[in-house]
């Protein structure tokens, strides 16, 4: 069972990973207006030459693809944040609803899921 300072330590874990996220995303990828927590990858401009174009587009897909990946794991971080704040079941199994072993938030604290579920 996490006791009220463990929910506090994790509460500060992922603020800390949240801010570090958003860092990350800033670096290549500006705000969404229209959609809330979601980022769009700038596209580079290297050049006007045809080799100068095909980096560019390798360049944005591969900033599309960490785009993605890193919205996918604000948004957990959010859904975490969301349940601690507002006391909604944070550690429980958005699967079975079992309760999530303390071991596991400590390391991920934005896990969704139980050890079996995310297996199974």
């Amino acid at each position: 069972m996490l006791t009220s300072k463990d929910i506090s330590q994790i509460k500060n874990k992922l603020i800390s990973q949240k801010k570090e996220i958003e860092q990350q995303l800033q670096a290549f990828a500006d705000k969404d207006e229209n959609i809330k927590h979601n980022y769009k990858a700038r596209f580079p401009d290297y050049g006007r030459k045809a080799e100068d174009n095909a980096e560019e587009f390798e360049s944005y897909e591969n900033a599309v693809a960490l785009e993605h990946q890193l919205e996918q794991e604000l948004k957990k971080i959010n859904i975490a944040l969301d349940k601690i704040i507002n006391g909604k079941d944070y550690g429980a199994c958005e699967k079975c609803g079992a309760t999530i072993k303390p071991e596991r938030l400590k390391a991920r604290p934005q896990a969704q899921k139980c050890l079996q579920c995310k297996k199974g």
